[in-house]
């Protein structure tokens, strides 16, 4: 008789099993705060580091807990 979580294992041995990412409360307030700015620019200033308005308004609105995948610590 196999188990399921055998047969798991044997279909992908390299696979580890997801951890739950940590981050900082400082890179979160950090993050919260360079989205609160960069709603802020002028057009001027978001053409010279080549985001639109619309992404800026899409990238201010998404929740601080959203952060970029490079910073999850998944040690």
């Amino acid at each position: 008789m196999t188990r399921i979580a055998d047969t798991a294992a044997a279909a992908s041995p390299t696979r580890r099993p997801a951890r739950a990412a940590w981050v900082s409360p400082f890179r979160l307030f950090a993050l919260a705060r360079q989205r609160h700015q960069l709603s802020d620019l002028s057009d001027e200033q978001l053409d010279d580091i080549g985001f639109s308005r619309a992404e800026a308004e899409a990238e201010a609105a998404r929740p601080f807990w959203d952060v970029p995948p490079h910073w999850q610590n998944r040690s």
